[in-house]
């Protein structure tokens, strides 16, 4: 390996970016923020992409160990993917998911903070259809069941990035969905 690689390898380590504690002493709760992709797998077994946003609550379990390495949590999420897809011609249908999650999460510090999370939701699947000038509306109710990963990283004491990946088991239909994202985290 060169000198000049070395030096900026250790210029790179020693910044103030990478050497930002991830997590204080005392545990912290946290608002995020993500925007994420979503594959969606639809009646047809074709999946479609689209997008969505996503609020998540956080926070660590009262009777949780204090460490500053490994912690358990537990958290909620609000999720919204609404269907943006302009289609033409005499029938139009989109399909809408609203989602509210509930799960536990375990979490590992080692520059980066890498959780595990998982637990049950319920999904609102809103439906419109528009079929030679009549218009229909069908809500749908149905448990889900989400396992994830997520990455974080502090920028300072209050503000964090992250990514997730997760997977939503859809009971009604027997349906996996994918989605993925990046998020801002605000902790307090």
């Amino acid at each position: 390996m060169s000198l000049n690689r070395i030096i900026l390898l250790f210029l790179f380590f020693n910044s103030s970016l990478i050497s930002a504690m991830v997590m204080e002493d005392e545990p912290k709760s946290s608002l995020r923020l993500y925007v994420n992709s979503v594959k969606i797998k639809e009646a047809t077994d074709v999946r479609s992409q689209r997008y969505g946003g996503m609020l998540m609550f956080k926070t660590p379990l009262p009777f949780a160990s204090r460490s500053t390495k490994k912690r358990v949590g537990m958290g909620l999420d609000l999720e919204a993917e609404p269907d943006l897809t302009k289609k033409s011609g005499e029938v139009n249908i989109l399909q809408d998911f609203y989602t509210l999650d509930a799960f536990l999460e375990c979490n590992y510090v080692l520059l980066f903070r890498f959780s595990v999370l998982a637990g049950p939701g319920a999904l609102l699947s809103v439906t419109r259809a528009n079929v030679v000038n009549t218009k229909e509306t069908h809500t749908e109710f149905s448990s889900i069941a989400n396992a994830g990963f997520s990455i974080d990283y502090a920028i300072d004491r209050r503000w964090e990035i992250g990514w997730q990946i997760r997977a939503r088991y859809r009971f009604h239909n027997e349906k996996v969905d994918w989605l993925h994202g990046f998020g801002l985290i605000f902790n307090f």
